[in-house]
């Protein structure tokens, strides 16, 4: 398989997309459909996926 290198510093093209409090810069692209979906499948399958757990105001949470 032939990766090619990605240029994530050619700061010419990228546009921040939040109009304010915070950034998030959209690249494109970057792993064709089929590799993207393999690495999903991956790491959905292998990693233990669990929710967060945490005490506050004495009380246990544990997210959805």
């Amino acid at each position: 398989m032939l990766i090619k290198p990605m240029d994530f510093f050619s700061y010419d093209q990228i546009i921040n997309l939040l109009p304010y409090d915070g950034n998030v810069y959209y690249y494109g692209k970057v792993l064709p459909g089929n590799e993207a979906n393999f690495y999903f499948n991956e790491l959905y399958n292998t990693i233990e996926w669990r929710n967060d757990e945490g005490v506050i105001f004495g009380k246990h949470i544990v997210t959805q």
